[in-house]
Parts: structure tokens; sequence; C-alpha cells
């Protein structure tokens, strides 16, 4: 068969594809200039995205640093607060807070009687219906109990605590009585009669952490049954809540105690601080698990752990211990971290372990009783240690002496 082909069409098919061709190249070109294009507007928004970003962390930054310039700020103004009211109490012969000697001993306790009875009678001439509440309450136990010596002592004591404490206690006296016992030295609150209870003399007598801390303690309890500022009746501590910034929500006492136990990475007594530290340190126990040392510590049973976990559980143990040295002005320490840990972290002082089973509220209590006895009996290095120890939970303690103070 014989084809017939025609020259000129072949002519206009070459044409045809050389436009085709033509217009191919064009469009690879319009296509490259395109992703050209689309690159540098990739990149340019990248580089404007960078800048926002550069633009509002250092917005952010600047705001970090004027929060922690106000934060520092009110530190100071709370700190000039707090001396001028005292050097205005000076002034007014109401009283004044001495260190304390090296004994221990809150030094407000070593004052000459002459100097206590001036400042008793200064404070006396302009507060005579709180001093009638006063005197009826001290005298509400058997008249033989309490001394004149003991009047004066606990009178100098409270007229010379700081705020709030001071009008906690003379506002909370109308409310409760003291009782005495025969009980081997023994000091309770019983909140059924609204009476704090103490074997006298013995827990009047001479004690390391402040001339009359049991007596005060005892008192805290008290207050805290009675003051009703979070529900009608109990403890204030089971229900009262604050803000914690650092765990990020309410919370209330007993949780904060549970934070600066067990979780506080900046509390360095902590579980999880003492912890990491062995971790970092690659001492014996550094292979352990964290979670399950803090676990075997809340059960207070070490018997379940693995070879690993139970030598970080004891050399988290040995490290505590070296902080707390077990003397007496670890008292609320002892008794406080021995009630998160079943008593495997007490050391010395403190209830014993049947006190705290099944009343998850009496770490709260006892921890507010303690604050509130070194604030009034002035034992400033007992305080010191429990602040240290309970960074948190000593936040939620001094809102909680605000709103009694309010």
């Amino acid at each position: 068969m014989r084809i017939k082909v025609n020259p000129e069409r072949l002519k206009e098919c070459r044409d045809d594809l050389k436009l085709v061709d033509d217009v191919i190249r064009q469009i690879r070109a319009q296509t490259s200039s395109v992703e050209s294009n689309l690159g540098r507007l990739h990149e340019l928004s990248l580089n404007r995205i960078r800048r926002e970003l550069g633009k509002q962390n250092r917005k952010l930054e600047d705001t970090r640093r004027k929060v922690g310039n106000l934060r520092t700020s009110l530190d100071e103004i709370s700190r000039r607060y707090k001396e001028t009211e005292q050097k205005v109490y000076e002034l007014k012969g109401i009283g004044f807070i001495m260190p304390p000697d090296a004994q221990g001993n809150g030094a407000r306790g070593n004052v000459p009687a002459e100097e206590k009875d001036k400042v008793i009678r200064d404070f006396e001439r302009d507060h005579a219906k709180e001093v009638k509440k006063l005197d009826k309450f001290l005298r509400s136990g058997d008249s033989d109990d309490l001394t004149e010596d003991d009047i004066r002592n606990i009178k100098y004591l409270i007229y010379t605590a700081e705020e709030p404490y001071r009008s906690i206690y003379l506002n909370s006296v109308s409310k409760y009585k003291i009782d005495t016992t025969d009980s081997d030295g023994q000091a309770f609150y019983r909140p059924w009669a609204h009476k704090v209870t103490y074997d006298y003399p013995d827990c009047f007598g001479e004690d390391p952490r402040g001339p009359y801390t049991t007596f005060f303690h005892e008192g805290g309890h008290a207050i805290d049954d009675l003051s009703d500022k979070s529900k009608w009746l109990g403890s204030d501590t089971e229900n009262f809540k604050v803000h914690s910034d650092a765990i990020g929500h309410e919370v209330t006492l007993r949780e904060a105690i549970e934070y600066d136990v067990y979780y506080n990475r900046e509390n360095e007594h902590s579980i999880t601080s003492i912890a990491h530290k062995i971790i970092d340190n690659g001492s014996s126990g550094s292979r352990g698990n964290v979670d399950r040392v803090i676990e075997a510590f809340k059960a207070g049973d070490s018997s379940g752990l693995n070879k690993n976990d139970l030598a970080m559980y004891n050399a988290v143990k040995n490290e505590y211990f070296k902080a707390n040295t077990g003397h007496e002005e670890f008292e609320a320490v002892s008794d406080v971290y021995g009630a998160m840990s079943n008593n495997a972290l007490r050391n010395g002082y403190g209830h014993d372990q049947p006190y705290w089973s099944n009343d998850e509220t009496k770490a709260g209590k006892e921890l507010w009783a303690e604050y509130f006895s070194y604030h009034m009996a002035g034992d400033g290095e007992s305080l010191d240690n429990l602040l240290e120890f309970f960074p948190e939970a000593s936040k939620v303690l001094d809102q909680y002496a605000q709103s009694l103070g309010g």
C-alpha cells in the first residue's frame, strides 16, 4: 500500500511541534520563576515569624523582669512595714522581740521581771477589754495552778508577739478554757469540751524551744478548731485553701505539705530533691526509681522495693537525717515528715504512728500548732527550720494566720 505524503502538511506539523516546544519552555521558565518566588516568599514569612517570636519573647522577658522587680519591691515593703511596726511598739513600750539565746530559748522569756511588768502595764492601760477576757481565761483552770510568775511570763509573751499572732490569741481566749491533768507531762486539746489540758507544772517548765511553747501549741489547736473561718465546726486547716504558684492551683495545707515533703524540687529536703541529688552524684542508690521510692515513703514500708530502689530509699533517708539532726528545734519537721512517711522519717520528736492512722488532717493541724506556738513563744530557730523544710506549706500557714487576724 502506498502512502501519500503531503510536504506542506509535514511542514505545518513541524511548525506546530516547534510552537508546542516553545510553549513548554515558556511554562517551564514560568514554573521556575514561581518556585523561586515561592521560595523567597517562604523565607520572608519565616523571617517575619522569627522576628515576631523574638519580639514577643523580649516582651515576655521584660514582663518577667518587671514581675520579679515588683515581687522584690513587695518583699522590701513588707520587711520595712514589720520594722516600722516593731519600732512603734518599742516607742509605745508595748514590747520588743529579741533573738533567741545560745540555748535556743526565746530571749523574750529571759527579760527581767521589772521590764516585763512595765511592758504589761503599758499594754494593759490601753486594752482594758482584751485584758479582762485574758485574765478570766488564765484563771479558768484550778486557781492554784498558774502562779503570778506564770501569768506575768505568759502575758509578756502575748503582748510582745508580732501581729497578727497577738490579736489572734487575744481574740480567741473567750472561746475555750484551761484545764489540768496528772498525765506525766502530757498536754492536749479536747475539742468536745473546748479545753486545753496540761500536766502542771511539767508543761510549764524550761523548754528548749522557748518558754511556754507547749502552752501556745495547744492554744493553736483550740484556735484552729474554734475560729470557724472555713467551716462551721472543726479544724479550719482541713478546708482552708490558697493559690500556690508553684503547684499551679488552689491547695489545702495538707496538699502543700505533700508537695513539700515528696515533690518540691525547690525544697532541697524533699524526697524528690534528695533522690535527684543522689542520681546526679552517681552515689549509692543512684540507679533507683524515684517514683517507687516516694510511694514506699508514703506507705512507710520499703519491703516491696527491689535492690536498686531500696538502695535509693536508704540513701534518701540518710541524707534527710543529716539535715534533720533530731534536736528540739527540729520537732515540727520530725513530727510532720513522720506523719507523711508512716514515721519512717521521724527523727526523735513527734507523735507515735497510731496517732496519724486514718486521719490525713492531723499533719496540717500539728504544723499549724507548731507554727503558731513558735511565733508566740519566740522560738526563732525552730521557726526557721519549719520555713526551710516546708516552703510552700509555710505560705498557706501565713495566709491562714492573716485570715484569722483579719
